[in-house]
């Protein structure tokens, strides 16, 4: 049946030729168009074809008995070709004089066809672009459904007016632009912020994406460092304080081989017990650092180490502990305003360091120093510290030199290709919503209907592979001689 389509097509052209392509063979072809497309090909469906081919003509056509039979391809291109030729005489009588007259003005089949396929590699420009847009515009639309549930969260843990929330829907990707992150990340840490009983939920989420951004961090490490280093040091949700705690630990981070990834972990885990002991912000940020650097353990490792030294350092029941001191001559006490007081963390390290340093190597002392104190789990931390006392001073004065760190080091991280791309996605899915919120997307609805629909059309009738394989072999065949060959490929 393919082969009877092309001869079909073949006695058509010649038709054509010979009568200027006149509204008989125009409405025939557009009919044989539609038919390759249409009617699946088979011998039952030839009665199908006859049909619509006499109504398109507006004539009958004399076709042998429609049965299978080897030559039926013959026999109904060659009367078919009798048909057409008849209908072109019969609509114009003069035909041949007119065809004379016009010689070179019509253009032949070959040109047609050129001219066609550049038309249609200009709408399938457009139609592709038209699909990309759709689907970014779907991708913007689930981001705005999602951010919607987000804002219900936040409804439900806050006193936000219904116009509140609606403006910090608004304001949410510009606050997450400015660290090259999205407005659903920038929108949760709110929720989460407010979740925990914050006011200021809205400037805490964007800390929160500072943190992120410079650090490297993911949101929920981000957020719980924050929240555990405001409820050790009882910040009170001041940004100011937290952002200078982000802004110091960075850039010890930035000046040593420790990622602000372990620093946050570690603070996390650590602050509450190190704060409780009298150990300062950046006292415990000092003692992370160096801890980190030397043992190479993760940071949420280094920050349960500190934990249990703290208490060992603080805990003058214990025998062993005791004993450890009183063997190098230090008391973990000291008299302060006539009363007997515990010493710090901090102060107990700093000559525990200077004792166990002046130890000969391999002296009983400065094992016991480290079981003792440090336990056999964590003497690998203690040894990092006590060994090395001047890297801790030094990790200090890089703590005092960090503020504004962060933000410099956010503002590399939103200029890159992913914070790039992240301010993109931010800016059309807002432009998305704007533009759904306003009336024109009906008419843009429309619009893009109609642009899709002249796609659909396209597609349905370049049909399946093999239809355009036996367009393929049309065109070569116009190519290479002017005439119609054969040439059918079957996918």
């Amino acid at each position: 049946m393919d082969e009877f389509l092309i001869k079909l097509q073949c006695k058509l052209d010649e038709a054509k030729s010979k009568a200027n392509i006149n509204a008989d063979v125009s409405k025939l072809q557009n009919e044989l168009d539609k038919l390759k497309m249409q009617v699946e090909i088979n011998p039952k469906s030839l009665s199908n074809i006859v049909k619509q081919l006499e109504s398109a003509l507006g004539q009958k056509i004399n076709i042998p008995n429609l049965t299978v039979d080897s030559k039926i391809g013959q026999q109904i291109g060659t009367n078919i070709e009798q048909n057409v030729v008849d209908s072109i005489n019969k609509s114009s009588g003069k035909a041949n004089t007119e065809i004379q007259k016009l010689g070179k003005l019509g253009k032949k089949l070959k040109d047609q066809f050129a001219e066609a396929g550049k038309g249609l590699a200009q709408l399938f420009s457009v139609s592709s672009a038209a699909m990309f847009g759709v689907s970014k515009t779907k991708e913007a639309v689930s981001e705005l459904i999602e951010l919607d549930s987000i804002l219900t969260g936040i409804s439900k843990t806050s006193d936000l007016t219904d116009q509140q929330l609606k403006e910090l829907g608004n304001t949410a990707f510009d606050s997450a632009s400015k660290y090259g992150k999205s407005a659903a990340d920038y929108l949760t840490g709110v929720q989460e912020m407010y979740r925990v009983g914050f006011k200021n939920a809205e400037e805490m989420a964007e800390l929160s994406l500072l943190a992120q951004a410079a650090g490297d961090m993911e949101s929920n490490s981000a957020n719980d460092y924050l929240m555990a280093t405001n409820a050790a040091y009882n910040y009170k949700g001041s940004v100011e304080e937290l952002n200078k705690v982000l802004d110091s630990q960075n850039y010890i981070t930035n000046n040593t081989a420790v990622s602000m990834q372990d620093m946050a972990d570690a603070t996390s885990v650590s602050a509450s017990i190190a704060s409780q002991y009298g150990v300062k912000i950046n006292e415990l940020s000092a003692l992370i650092a160096v801890a980190t650097s030397k043992t190479k353990e993760s940071g949420a490792e280094v920050g349960t180490a500190l934990k249990s030294i703290f208490v060992s350092l603080q805990d003058t029941t214990s025998k062993p502990v005791v004993d450890a001191f009183e063997s190098i001559g230090i008391s973990m006490t000291k008299i302060v305003d006539g009363s007997e007081r515990l010493k710090s963390p901090i102060e107990l390290l700093k000559e525990l360091s200077a004792a166990f340093n002046a130890l000969p190597e391999g002296d009983t002392k400065r094992s016991n120093i480290l079981t003792d104190i440090g336990t056999e789990y964590n003497a690998n931390t203690l040894s990092a510290i006590l060994s090395d006392w001047e890297s801790y001073e030094s990790m200090l004065d890089l703590y005092s030199q960090g503020i504004g760190s962060a933000a410099e080091e956010a503002g590399k991280c939103a200029n890159n290709i992913e914070g790039s791309l992240n301010r993109l996605s931010n800016t059309w899915t807002d432009t998305v919503k704007n533009f759904i919120n306003s009336d024109a997307i009906l008419a843009a609805v429309n619009v893009l209907n109609k642009l899709l629909s002249v796609v659909n059309s396209v597609t349905n009738t370049l049909g399946s592979l093999g239809t355009i394989g036996v367009g393929t072999g049309l065109f070569a065949g116009i190519k290479n001689t002017g005439k119609c060959r054969i040439s059918v490929r079957i996918s």
